[in-house]
């Protein structure tokens, strides 16, 4: 399915929720609930902005009262469609609710200077008219017959000429001492309304109409006021012709499409044509619509759908990369997955909510986390079908989809399922999570792979996302020199500042190591737990060095408890990598001073136990021969990490079995 298509056909299944406002609650530093407004979405040909003022009017179009908006400022207002595009000092007013510089455009000697005049009312001598586009449009509206009682008692007003002066009474607008409108805002409120556009006539305006017997006066929640608006735009466009995603003959075609996808301040556009004198479409067309035309019903919806969807459920990387997944259809079935391996959390059951699919938020935040390796608990239901949508800017204007894929419920739940079946790894214990077996995250593994180059600001953590998203979710091999630049980099902890940071990378480079061991062995599987039947050079060569670093620190801690230094064997990993055998020999001549201490100190059970593993080892490297021998001192793979990692959390079991022990007979 196209992906226009398929985000058309999302809008329409989710149409009752067109136009409702939602938030999202989320726990910031210190326990602070923060209250998030999530993009509504949207009724075609309706954008939504941040308003300052509320205006409220009562049937006849008269003024009643006027307040700053303080909270819940976001609201959906009609645009045209040049407006809907609009940027810096270009002049497209809006159809209803705009800045105060166009909606009190009959009184400019209100204004500051010739510049603000400019700015405000579209050029001209005569600047006593009203701004044309704005009460142009606004008048058509209200005298067609899609008009509203709410539309015209608005339109009466401004005709009246009356906003600043009103506005000035009610304290909100400040006049200078020329008894013009001063350039900062006077009032306190509506200068943290403003924020850092403090000019007043910046101030965004919406309106209330109080009706009798009507209880919705907002006209940013009036379903009927949308509806009218987007019958007007379809009666006064003159552009027709075929949609290639509808089918439709006769369609209405637009002009622009929809921006703002990302977040409000995002003015890249995936469909752009108006680039008519470089090599945007010349050389093969003519004029842009014979590219292919997208009819103005189905770009609406389409962009409406994806902008709602990366609000409620998608996530940003880099501030331009954005993924959102998500179920097109609304439909109720039986769950199809009793158990998963996403997480190690109790299973909760099923509500309602979750129940019903579609572009359901949970659901859809869910895919999305564990798309990106976040532990999310998956109530797996049966879904007809799951899409997976990622999109980047490669300039501030032009928006590209560079991923798009469609999957059967089935195969992406078992896509899915595998890639944290395979991908998995016990991470360390930190304060706030303790130590369990998870999947880390496609950030976690760029951090691995490529430390301080990865950053907020730069594309190599967007690439390398790119690059581990098809093995997720179409189950592809992971890339060769990805793993082995996790392994690399976990190697060497000397090049971490602080040890818990190298012990993710560890966990990261065994997880990824592992999976990309099984898929080119799948007759050869390495677990997660210690495979003390493993006879591999580089495996057990991991196990040693372990072994040795066990003992060192073992001595350390009892020299100086509060202060243990880096073992020789941390020390050492890289080298030890490049060169086991020789550098074994530096290690194992290193611990003849630990094995007295401990002697000393321990008595003989601990060391006896350590050296007792230690021989177990080199008894299973005396039955190997050819390049799997001791002697062999090339370079180890990154299985050695994984018999390292293994281990240590078998001697650190030990020990505590060992304390346990000792307490019991006390």
């Amino acid at each position: 399915m196209h992906w226009l298509q398929a985000l058309y056909e999302t809008y329409d299944a989710n149409r009752e929720l067109v136009g409702k406002y939602e938030t999202e609650s989320l726990v910031g530093r210190g326990g602070k609930e923060i209250t998030l407004a999530l993009t509504p979405l949207f009724p075609i040909f309706h954008i939504a902005q941040n308003a300052h003022v509320t205006v409220v009017l009562n049937a006849k179009g008269e003024f009643a009262d006027a307040r700053v908006v303080t909270e819940n400022p976001q609201t959906i207002l009609p645009a045209t469609e040049e407006s809907e595009a609009r940027s810096g000092a270009k002049i497209a007013p809006h159809a209803l609710c705009d800045r105060l510089m166009y909606l009190a455009g009959n009184r400019p000697d209100f204004f500051v200077d010739e510049k603000t005049a400019r700015l405000a009312f579209a050029g001209g001598n005569d600047k006593t008219r009203l701004v044309v586009g704005y009460f142009e449009t606004l008048n058509a509206w209200a005298d067609s017959q899609f008009a509203t009682r709410k539309l015209r008692a608005v339109r009466d007003y401004i005709a009246r000429g009356t906003l600043v002066s009103d506005l000035v009474a009610k304290g909100i607008v400040t006049l200078d001492e020329n008894g013009k409108v001063s350039a900062r805002a006077g009032n306190d409120e509506l200068a943290k309304a403003l924020g850092k556009q403090t000019e007043q006539y910046k101030a965004l305006i919406r309106w209330e109409v109080e009706i009798p017997n009507e209880t919705e006066p907002a006209v940013w929640r009036d379903f009927e006021l949308f509806d009218s608006w987007a019958k007007f735009r379809e009666s006064v466009s003159t552009s027709r012709g075929f949609c290639y995603v509808s089918g439709q003959e006769n369609a209405v075609l637009p002009k622009f499409h929809a921006a703002r996808i990302r977040n409000p301040g995002d003015g890249a556009k995936l469909i752009s044509s108006n680039d008519a004198d470089g090599f945007t479409y010349r050389g093969r067309f003519a004029e842009s619509g014979e590219v292919c035309s997208v009819s103005a019903e189905v770009s609406q919806k389409a962009h409406s759908a994806l902008r709602w969807l990366i609000s409620r459920q998608g996530t940003l990387i880099n501030a331009d990369f954005a993924v959102v997944a998500w179920c097109a259809g609304t439909v109720k079935v039986p769950l199809f997955l009793d158990d998963d391996d996403f997480d190690d959390e109790p299973e909760t059951p099923p509500t309602e909510e979750t129940r019903t699919l579609g572009a359901n938020r949970a659901v859809g935040n869910k895919i999305v986390k564990n798309l990106l390796g976040y532990p999310a608990k998956l109530t797996a239901q049966e879904i007809r079908t799951v899409f997976v949508a990622a999109v980047d800017s490669a300039s501030p204007g032009r928006l590209a989809l560079v991923c798009y894929r469609s999957f059967p419920q089935s195969l992406y739940f078992e896509n899915l399922s595998r890639w944290y079946t395979d991908c998995r790894w016990p991470f360390p214990r930190t304060r706030e999570f303790p130590a369990a077996a998870k999947t880390p995250t496609p950030q976690q593994i760029a951090l691995c792979a490529y430390g301080n180059a990865v950053s907020s600001k730069n594309k190599l953590l967007q690439s390398t996302v790119m690059r581990i998203l098809p093995c997720i979710i179409e189950r592809k091999a992971f890339p060769r020199d990805l793993a082995d630049s996790c392994v690399a980099r976990a190697a060497n902890p000397n090049s971490f500042k602080e040890k818990q940071d190298w012990e993710n990378a560890l966990a990261v480079a065994c997880a990824v190591f592992r999976l990309r061991f099984n898929q080119e062995n799948p007759q050869e599987k390495l677990t997660m737990n210690l495979d003390e039947s493993r006879k591999t050079r580089d495996y057990l060569y991991g196990r040693l060095l372990a072994l040795g670093e066990h003992l060192e620190a073992a001595a350390l801690r009892i020299a100086d408890s509060k202060n243990p230094r880096q073992t020789k064997a941390e020390q050492l990993m890289s080298r030890f990598a490049l060169r086991p055998y020789s550098t074994w020999h530096t290690i194992e001549l290193s611990l003849t001073p630990y094995r007295a201490i401990l002697r000393k100190n321990a008595g003989e059970g601990l060391l006896r136990r350590i050296e007792s593993d230690i021989d177990e080892v080199m008894t299973i490297f005396g039955s190997l021969s050819g390049d799997e021998d001791f002697t062999n001192d090339a370079p180890l793979s990154g299985e050695f990490l994984l018999g390292y990692h293994c281990q240590r959390r078998r001697n650190f079991e030990k020990k505590n079995q060992n304390q346990n022990n000792e307490s019991e007979g006390e």
